[in-house]
């Protein structure tokens, strides 16, 4: 083992460096991308007071998020946050494979502290765990849990203390709770129980494993056909498709060394030195780690989309323990390290394990300024509306999640957010059956919109809104699918005022956070672009805030007026702005407008008259402090 302090002292700060140089991989980046539709689902799930209603008709078992929703009631719901409780796992899986790999390389009877290290500075730049230790979901769980389950049967198998075997058996009952897909392990363990114990040993390790699985019924049996019945959205894949994703898994797993990492894992399931090279028994227990769930998930896949990347992660130990043991078994020390400063140098430039993430949280940071108190927002969004309604949830103060807010009512203000889809998903008849209601009984509504039903456009056309705003991402914001998020309203009956070149204020709506909604028509035949001033008057008639643009809703995405269609209602937002050395005090304040465009040839402004020749229009009234108690 460790001959002296002197050494153990020299090891363990190998071991912290290892750590230190994981934990820099994973959190450096760990907020760099927007939540996900899958990490949406969990977030979700926290907000709901009864949880078990949602996993019953899930895929997953329950003891992630049940981790999960007592995490975030201490660290909260930021990305951040979430994420981070799927770094800790992963960094614990570096320390495990420590010991993994010391107990494996006991058992070879050829014990070097330096494989045990090598293995785990090759977890800490696995890229497959880099990636999922950054993202709200289970998979750094489920590889801990599989590390932990097989340290302690290794360690029972080569002792057969009780300690171990309560290990042993406690991790593989957290593991299947944790990941269906985790029963491979087991599987995995199975198999070695058959192939190498003996007599009794051999009894005991298949009964524990029936008992584990035996502990999962009781969820099985809650749940019912309710989960069974939920088909996975796993990728399909075809027979002439195999090369793609062979090739594909190659790089995510083996990154672009795979040739390299492959030849050192097959050298890694024997022994080489002095005497003729032999397979290992524990070269034999990776080798069926790597390959039965790989395998055995693909198998399933042929009957349900089961396989995605990430969710034969519970293999990554496997690859890391091989190619270590690969690597001890190089003779030449220099060869030898030359080759894990390459691997390891390569690891921590390279990124050839990521996924592309719609970048939701940038298109919501240009668009939440635009969602002012009180109206609401629907979310209809294929596959699940989970990972943009937290992002909103998220930009604006008085958000109320319709779905989640069950047990409070809206405080004044709020913008409640309406996930169509979730709650079609969930409770399709009382959908159906409440939510034309619902619809109607509001003026506007803004719909965050990816999807190809139209359920919801169909009842706000039903119910008399028009569409007055349609808004695009940016290039900023990256986003790659037909996203937009769309205003509706039903005006009134009778406009507002109307300008003597035939422009039409149908409506305006004033907000104590000095924004003005606007809403635009013409009668035709109006070429001229112009510029609305909204402004706000003191008492005296002072201008205390004001803000002058075009009409349209942003200064960058705004129509000439020219293609206006008759009838059509144009969105225009207004967020007047306190001018210099001025407050806002006790006072009641009036909202006014003008209309102007500019003189071609001495850029003078000219004041649009109304049909009643007047070039200011009062819009609304604001009051602030006592003089808003009194009214």
């Amino acid at each position: 083992m460790i001959p002296d302090s002197r050494s153990q002292w020299i090891t363990y700060t190998w071991l912290v460096a290892i750590l230190l140089l994981a934990m820099f991989l994973r959190i450096s980046t760990i907020d760099a991308q927007s939540l996900w539709i899958d990490e949406g689902f969990t977030w979700n799930l926290t907000q709901y007071s009864d949880m078990f209603a949602i996993l019953r008709a899930d895929v997953h078992p329950p003891l992630y998020f049940l981790l999960i929703d007592v995490w975030v009631d201490f660290a909260g719901t930021s990305v951040f946050a979430m994420r981070y409780f799927s770094l800790l796992p992963s960094l614990l899986s570096v320390a495990v494979v420590y010991r993994l790999a010391g107990e494996i390389a006991h058992q070879r009877k050829a014990f070097a502290v330096t494989v045990a290290l090598v293995a785990a500075g090759l977890m800490a730049i696995a890229e497959a765990e880099t990636f999922l230790a950054q993202e709200a979901r289970s998979y750094t769980w489920h590889v801990l849990l599989a590390c932990v389950s097989m340290w302690g049967f290794l360690r029972w198998c080569r002792g057969a203390k009780n300690t171990d075997l309560l290990l042993w058996m406690l991790s593989t009952i957290a593991l299947v709770y944790t990941f269906y897909l985790g029963a491979f392990v087991g599987v995995v363990q199975g198999l070695y129980a058959l192939l190498f114990l003996r007599q009794r040993q051999r009894i005991v390790a298949i009964g524990v494993l029936v008992v584990c699985a035996l502990v999962l019924l009781p969820w099985l049996l809650l749940t019912g056909t309710e989960q069974v019945s939920n088909v996975s959205r796993g990728e399909v894949i075809r027979p002439a498709d195999y090369g793609f994703w062979f090739n594909a898994f190659l790089h995510q797993y083996l990154t672009g060394q795979w040739a390299l990492i492959l030849a050192l894992m097959l050298s890694g399931i024997g022994i080489f030195g002095s005497k003729a090279p032999r397979l290992h028994k524990t070269g034999i227990l990776l080798l069926l780690w790597l390959g039965v769930p790989l395998l055995l998930t693909l198998a399933l896949n042929q009957v349900t989309p089961t396989y995605q990347p990430r969710r034969v992660s519970q293999i990554v130990p496997a690859i890391v323990l091989l190619t270590a043991f690969g690597l001890s078994n190089i003779q030449g020390r220099a060869i030898r390290w030359l080759l894990v400063s390459v691997i390891i140098g390569y690891g921590i430039v390279s990124v050839d394990y990521t996924r592309y993430k719609q970048p939701w949280r940038v298109f919501v940071a240009e668009t939440a300024p635009l969602i002012t108190p009180d109206t609401p927002m629907l979310f209809e969004v294929g596959g699940d509306d989970y990972a943009p309604r937290y992002h909103y949830h998220e930009a604006l103060p008085n958000s109320f999640d319709f779905l989640l807010d069950t047990e409070s009512q809206p405080n004044a203000g709020a913008n409640i957010l309406f996930g169509l889809t979730t709650w079609r998903n969930l409770q399709p008849d009382i959908y159906t059956g409440n939510m034309p209601a619902i619809i109607n009984d509001q003026d506007h509504w803004w719909l965050f919109y990816w999807s190809d039903d139209a359920g919801a456009i169909a009842w706000l056309t039903q119910f008399g809104f028009q569409q007055t705003a349609r808004i695009a991402p940016s290039d900023e914001a990256g986003i790659t699918a037909d996203v937009s998020l769309l205003r509706y309203d039903r005006m009134p009956a009778e406009p507002l005022v109307i300008y003597e070149n035939g422009l039409i204020l149908r409506h305006a709506i004033v907000h104590d956070d000095l924004r003005v909604e606007l809403f635009w028509s013409t009668s035709g035949g109006i070429e001229t672009d112009y510029t609305v001033s909204a402004f706000l008057l003191d008492a005296d008639g002072h201008v205390v805030a004001q803000q002058d643009s075009p009409i349209g809703w942003d200064a960058d995405n705004v129509r000439s007026i020219g293609t206006w269609d008759i009838g059509e209602v144009i969105y225009d937002i207004k967020r007047m702005q306190l001018l210099p050395n001025q407050s806002l005090a006790d006072k009641i304040y009036t909202v006014g407008i003008t209309v102007y465009s500019f003189d071609g040839r001495s850029g003078t402004p000219i004041l649009l008259p109304t049909q009643a020749s007047a070039t200011q229009f009062t819009v609304g009234e604001l009051s602030f402090g006592e003089a808003g108690d009194d009214d």
